[in-house]
Formats: C-alpha cells, structure tokens, sequence
C-alpha cells in the first residue's frame, strides 16, 4: 500500500469531529440526567425514563463505532468499507434525528436546556450534511481519481492534480455551507482541547483564498501545466548571505512540466545555471544602481532589490542566456520552508554527513551550524562546495519528501504551510503568464513591494554588503505604534525598528578559528549593510532618527516613498535603533501590516 493511499482526505478531518460529537456531543451536555429526563417524556404512559434514553445510546454507540470504522477504513485507503460505514450513519441519523427535535418540543419550557438541544441538533445537521455533501462525494472522486496513481516512473503525473483542482472548485460553494453550519454550533463540548478547531482552520484558510481570489484553482492549473508545458527555475536562497529579498541563492535546480508529467532537475550551484553579467536588456536604472548596489553587476545578486517581482526576471534572463531554455516562472525558497515542511510531515531528513534536519532545527542548521562544522582551522578550498551540496541534497530530499506525501490531506496542509510563509517572504513566486502573476499579487504571494493603499504594508528590507555569513546575526524588531488621524485623511503610525548583532565574543573566535574570511569575512563580528524603510502605497515616511546618526535619504523606489540608509554597521552585540513615521494614503484606516526581508534569527 503506497504512503499516499494511507493518508486520509483532507474533509475527512471533519468526520474527526464527528465521532466525539456522536460520543458525547448527543449524551453529556449536562450529563444523561438532562436528556433523560426530557425523553422520558416522550414516553405516553409516563413509564421511566430511561426508555428514550436507550434508544438514542443504542443508536450513539453504533455510530461512534461506524464512524471509528469508516476512518479506519478511509486511513488504509478501503474506500468501499468507508463508503459503507457512512452510509450506515447516516441512516441512523434519520432516526436520531427527530428524536432530539421531539425532546425540544417537551424540553423547549426550560430556554437554558433548550438551547443546549438545539445546539446537539445543530451538531447532528453538521454531521449529515458533512457526509452528504463532502464526504460522499469526496469518496466517489477519489475512487475515480486515486491519488497514489500521481506518482509515475516518468514523474508526476498533473492530470492527476488538475482534476482535484477542478473538484475543490466545485466543492467550495459545499465546503462554505459546512462551515457555516459549524460556525453557528458551539463546538466546545466536542472540542475542548481546540483539535478539531485547528482542522478547521485548514479548510478555512483554503476558503478563504477562494474568496480573495476565485481565479486561484485555474490559476494554479496553468501553473501545473494546463495550458502548455512549463519549466521553472527553483532558488535555494539562504538569508545567512543576507539580501532584501530573502537571501543569496546558493543553489538553483529546475521544475519541468512536459505533457503533464512534473519533473525536478537536480539542483546545481549558482554560477553553474545562471550567466555573470546582469544584460543591457534587464534595463538596470540609475536609481537602481545606487540603491541595490551589485544587482547592477552581477545576476545572482538580483536579489539586493527587494521586490521579488523585479528580482525573478533577471534570474530567468541569466538562465536562458546561459543553458538557452526559457524560463517559464521563478519559485524562490529558504531553508525555513524546508523546517516547516518537515514540521507539517512530522518527518526528518538525514544529509549525507550524517547530519539530521527535523521541523524545529532545520533552518538554523542549514543557514548557521553547517558553516561552522566545515570551515576548520584555516580556510579549506573544498567547504564551501561541500555546504553547498548539502544545502541542494536538503533540497531534493525535502521534494522528495513532498512527493511521497501527495494526499488530500497533504495537499492541504501544504498549501495552508505555504500561506505562512508566502507572508513571511521565504517563499515566492513569479510567473510570466499575466493573469498567474495578477492572482498572486492579489493574494501577497509574489514577493513585491506594496502596490495596494488599502492593504497598507510597511517595507522593512535589509542587506548584508559583505560577501559571507555574518549576516546569520542580524536581529531585527519592527514594532507599530497607535495611529493618529490627520486633518487630510491619513493616518500616521510611529514605527521603530531595531537592529541588532547577537553573535557573542564565544561565537567570534570560533569563527576566527574557522574560516573567517567566509563566516564573517574582513570586517570581522561587524555587520554591514544598507536598509530600506518603504512607505505604504500612496503614503509617505518621514522624521527619521537613527540611534548612532547615520544618515537616512528620503527618496522613492516604484512610486514608493522610502527612507534609504546606505551604511547601517551593527558591532559585535550592538543594536541601532530607526524611528520614524509612516502615513497611510488619504482614506485608508486599516493599520498597516509588515514585509520584511526574513532573517535567519527571527525565524528559528
């Protein structure tokens, strides 16, 4: 049995739910005593009480049971059992059904003890419609679609995944009435260690970026190769080698889409697939050049500019001008991308030296420890290729990983996983196809720059001059202060950000010890770099103060007001603290959110 088949769908963490509710949810509001006292009333001839109360636990414990073998059933991958097994409940909730209504009516003279069986009613119509709705249609489909059959020996197939796009779609209208059955009923009897809650969650967040951006099922269609073949070049950044954008891009590997079929290239290092030069046609202004230093020069430090929108061209270009393929889109990644993958999977991945990377250490491992582990007592020719390999192989296996996890389930919790990290910028995603890039603008996953006034974000970007790795210790805190409302419409917010050096006087001399000229190179445990305060759209900054005085150059950047430090030095253990004032544009009263460049530190 492959490892996908195992994996339940991702409604069926609702059924979840449902087998406590019919555990206790019917019986233990207020203990049996309640219920049985109000069903004994049913009975004509005013005999005991517990008569109805048998038969509603008869029927309980038979569900409870059914339900447990259905996701048993559903778990192994036997849906005709699970199919069978649900059918059987929902049988029997036509029978419980009117039992709990006739217990309102006798019941409905106490307001308190009524309410509390509308809400057990409102649990049992949870339960129906969840396995009339989703639950059996989602059985049907996956019958006709296995999603164990995605993984091929060609690769993967996407035919596969169109389909279940083209369901979820459809389903959505379905999936928005079981939620909104599940948010008029109080779930804290069934639900008190916030469990269910949190699946919840998943399937909201899905609904929720339907309702952002109804396109997005088509649009991660063409993504998959719908409407033609595609290649992707795929950027292993790390923020150890600090950039505005998120990182330098240690490795780059390749995603090809060819009639359908998904492949992953290996990864190789940067100046392997990408061309020196930045071309005349990347058009670099002069406005550019002065603010993002080499992205004039060089391609693989596009990313000094910190819109991922202007960065991910310029990767494409350098590719096609170096291996003569055309690039399709760029997806941009951090080595935090890979930890919260192995935190969603409960997975870990073994390097070849041994080392292992698991959901609560991959990102420091990878961005922080390798370096110190390979760079010995003098600076050795062959560590930074031997990092290098290992950052690329904790690449392909974390794909890997992902491709032998490819359940609904999986799926889900990948894209809510995804959503986190889109809004902290360790992944991004730009694709030359004009209504793609529009739906992940719309939804803040392309890594830009604030285009929107009435979804004010604060820019808080940060680059490390300096050719190695100190950058792994820049700290950063960016905190918003109250709004005051201005005679034009505006809102002004008091924003101070603090920048900090936390690598300690222990940590300097083991680097000295261990390469310095890569870990912290002739500056020595001095940080140095440029930052960049960006205005919300259609808003402006202003009153910059800077703790050591350095100067702050109020400019603009793609009609962005902006504060530019060009010389930020941050000493062993110092901090330099930034206050200024942001505005919003006139009419705008949303309090403004942040974009920041992400820092190894701030995401351990």
């Amino acid at each position: 049995m492959s490892k996908a088949k195992k994996k339940r769908g991702w409604i069926i963490a609702l059924t979840a739910l449902l087998v406590l509710m019919v555990a206790g949810g019917f019986l233990v509001y207020e203990g049996k005593k309640t219920l049985s006292q109000g069903l004994g009333s049913l009975a004509s001839d005013g005999e005991a009480d517990g008569d109805g109360m048998s038969i509603i636990g008869k029927y309980a414990s038979e569900m409870k049971q059914e339900l447990k073998d259905a996701l048993k059933a559903l778990k192994s991958g036997d849906l005709e059992t699970a199919e069978e097994k649900l059918g059987s409940v929902s049988s029997k909730v036509k029978i419980v059904r009117p039992l709990v209504k006739t217990a309102i009516t006798f019941m409905g003279r106490d307001s308190d003890t009524k309410a509390k069986l509308e809400n057990i009613l409102a649990l049992v119509e949870l339960l129906d419609t969840t396995i009339q709705e989703l639950l059996d249609p989602a059985i049907d489909f996956m019958k006709e679609h296995p999603i164990s059959s995605m993984k091929t020996e060609q690769g993967v197939d996407m035919k596969i995944l169109w389909a279940y796009l083209d369901f979820g779609k459809d389903m959505m209208p379905k999936v928005e009435t079981v939620m909104d059955l599940a948010d008029r009923a109080d779930l804290s009897i069934i639900d008190g260690d916030g469990s269910f809650t949190g699946k919840l969650d998943l399937v909201r967040a899905v609904l929720n970026l339907y309702h952002q951006d109804e396109t997005i099922f088509d649009s991660a269609k063409i993504i998959f190769g719908s409407e033609g073949d595609r290649l992707y070049l795929l950027a292993g950044q790390t923020s150890a080698e600090i950039r505005a954008c998120g990182g330098f891009p240690g490795c780059l590997g390749t995603i090809r889409i060819t009639d359908g079929i998904l492949e992953f290239d290996d990864f190789e290092r940067v100046n392997n697939l990408l061309s020196t030069y930045v071309s005349a046609e990347v058009g670099i202004t002069d406005r550019e050049a002065y603010l993002f230093y080499d992205m004039a020069n060089y391609n693989r430090d596009a990313e000094y500019c910190p819109d991922f929108e202007r960065v991910a061209p310029i990767f494409a270009l350098a590719y096609e001008e170096k291996m003569g393929e055309h690039i399709n889109g760029v997806l941009s990644l951090t080595p935090v991308v890979i930890q919260r993958m192995l935190a969603v999977l409960e997975q870990e991945i073994v390097l070849e030296d041994g080392t292992v990377l698991t959901g609560n250490n991959a990102g420091m491992v990878l961005q922080h420890d390798l370096y110190f582990k390979y760079f010995g007592n003098s600076y050795q020719a062959d560590a930074r290729d031997v990092t290098e390999e290992l950052f690329a192989e904790a690449a392909e296996k974390a794909l890997d990983m992902v491709l032998s996890h490819l359940s609904p389930s999986d799926l889900l919790r990948y894209m809510y996983m995804a959503r986190g990290c889109f809004g902290e910028r360790t992944l991004m995603i730009w694709s030359e196809d004009a209504p793609v890039q529009a739906m992940l603008r719309r939804l803040d996953w392309n890594g830009g720059l604030n285009t929107d006034p009435w979804d004010p974000k604060l820019g808080v970007y940060f680059n490390g001059y300096i050719a190695a790795k100190i950058g792994m210790f820049l700290t950063r805190e960016t905190v918003i202060g109250p709004g005051t409302a201005n005679e034009d419409g505006t809102v002004s917010y008091p924003v101070t950000v603090t920048l900090g050096n936390c690598m300690t006087p222990e940590e300097y001399e083991e680097a000295l010890s261990r390469g310095a000229s890569y870990i912290t190179s002739y500056m020595g445990s001095t940080i140095v770099g440029a930052a960049y305060f960006f205005a919300p759209a259609g808003g402006r900054v202003e009153g910059f103060e800077t703790s050591d005085g350095s100067y702050i150059d109020l400019t603009e950047y793609h009609d962005l007001a902006l504060g530019f430090m060009p010389t930020v030095s941050i000493p062993l253990g110092g901090q330099i603290t930034i206050t200024y004032v942001a505005t919003t544009a006139p009419g705008v009263t949303a309090v403004p959110g942040l974009s920041q460049t992400p820092t190894v530190m701030n995401n351990r």
